[in-house]
């Protein structure tokens, strides 16, 4: 009977369960972690009912920017991959959609369009260097919500570049993918920094790009 509801009675449901986990993380922690990761998906299901009932009109990566922004205090307080691994998706595909609506939704990288995908690919590394072991003590993430955000960021930044390559001329986009996923792998080669998965990311987000770039030439 969801079509007979009215947009108060449809917004209340994502709104009760997000008050009902918010209360819950606050008065017993020993439920705060699974709580909070309700609370985050709610936080979602609540900006889709809201946006049926009064169509605004704004972009995807507006939405989902402001997912990311709501579920970073969540992640802070919950200190789990539980919450690291969602949030990490929800600020890459920012990071996409945001690429996408500033070069007027073409999926094809040209070269006036470097800027865009130069801060694009900042904003999906940042998951990565959010989620580094250097800072665990202050984030609480873990193994697996940085390798998740590597890889990630690995493929929003080697899929970029490999359409730097489906042009007449090569685009750099191509150049600064590898550059950044080679200074992914750099870093991961440091003692106090390496993780074989991720190095094994980067090391395939450099072979993609070197043997399309080879394949091209």
């Amino acid at each position: 009977n969801w079509a007979d509801w009215g947009r108060f009675m449809r917004m209340a449901v994502p709104a009760s369960v997000l008050a009902v986990a918010a209360l819950a993380a606050l008065a017993r922690p020993a439920l705060r972690t699974a709580a909070l990761a309700v609370a985050a998906a709610c936080v979602g299901g609540l900006f889709v009912v809201i946006g049926q009932a009064y169509p605004t009109g704004v972009d995807a990566w507006q939405f989902f920017a402001l997912w990311t922004l709501l579920v970073l205090p969540m992640a802070l307080a919950a200190r789990s991959d539980l919450l690291w691994v969602p949030w990490s998706f929800l600020a890459v595909t920012t990071a996409t959609t945001w690429s996408v609506a500033h070069t007027g939704h073409r999926w094809s990288p040209r070269a006036e369009d470097l800027p865009v995908h130069a801060v694009a690919f900042v904003i999906a590394l940042l998951p990565w260097a959010v989620t580094l072991p250097a800072a665990a003590r202050v984030t609480g993430a873990g193994r697996w919500a940085h390798r998740t955000a590597a890889l990630l960021a690995v493929l929003c930044v080697m899929f970029t570049a490999v359409g730097g390559l489906l042009g007449e001329r090569v685009a750099p986009h191509f150049w600064l993918g590898l550059v950044m996923i080679g200074g992914v792998a750099a870093a991961m080669r440091q003692r106090r920094l390496f993780d074989i998965f991720v190095l094994s990311a980067a090391a395939l987000g450099l072979n993609v790009l070197l043997v399309g770039g080879f394949i091209g030439s």
